[in-house]
């Protein structure tokens, strides 16, 4: 194969990869890279996705702050939230603890991803893994929760480095 050939293969996968990929703006300092191949889904296509793949979701009304993703049977929602005072993770971590105290198998920690750190909470109890990071000014906050059947856990574990990965803090503020 003669290197045109290999080139114009090369540019065409790039291509592809991005075309995969898009970019959500969630609020001025906070974006979001969805995952390959994911759908991006309105409030009432949520319920439909959750109900077609029998996903026990959380009943919240209708939020503008919110974003919402499929990918391979699990639903990605998404928001952010401006707080009134810095918000420390270990601070919150501790105080979902105590919200969980006395459930067994609930578990808090810590993950590291692209320099920002995040704080991951799930409980064998629940199809569901939250997830919690704060900017470098502890003013700005994203929430979010991979929802799934638990025929999926290991599917929505594996999918997690990959939604952390793909916030992004905008450092310009």
């Amino acid at each position: 194969m003669d290197r045109k050939a290999v080139f114009l293969i090369l540019v065409g996968l790039m291509l592809l990869g991005m075309v995969n990929a898009q970019q959500v703006r969630l609020n001025e300092s906070i974006s979001f890279v969805m995952p390959a191949n994911s759908k991006q889904l309105s409030y009432s296509q949520k319920a439909v996705y959750a109900k077609k793949h029998d996903i026990e979701i959380i009943a919240m009304p209708n939020d503008s702050s919110k974003t919402y993703f499929a990918l391979k049977e699990v639903i990605i929602s998404i928001s952010v939230g401006m707080q009134e005072k810095k918000v420390n993770l270990l601070d919150f971590k501790k105080s979902l603890e105590e919200m969980a105290r006395g459930v067994p198998g609930n578990k808090s920690s810590f993950v590291m991803v692209n320099g920002h750190e995040f704080l991951t909470n799930q409980s064998p109890h629940a199809a569901k893994i939250w997830i919690y990071g704060i900017d470098q000014t502890g003013l700005n906050m994203v929430f979010g929760v991979l929802e799934f059947n638990e025929q999926n856990r290991e599917n929505a574990e594996r999918m997690l480095a990959e939604v952390l990965g793909g916030i992004r803090f905008d450092l310009a503020r």
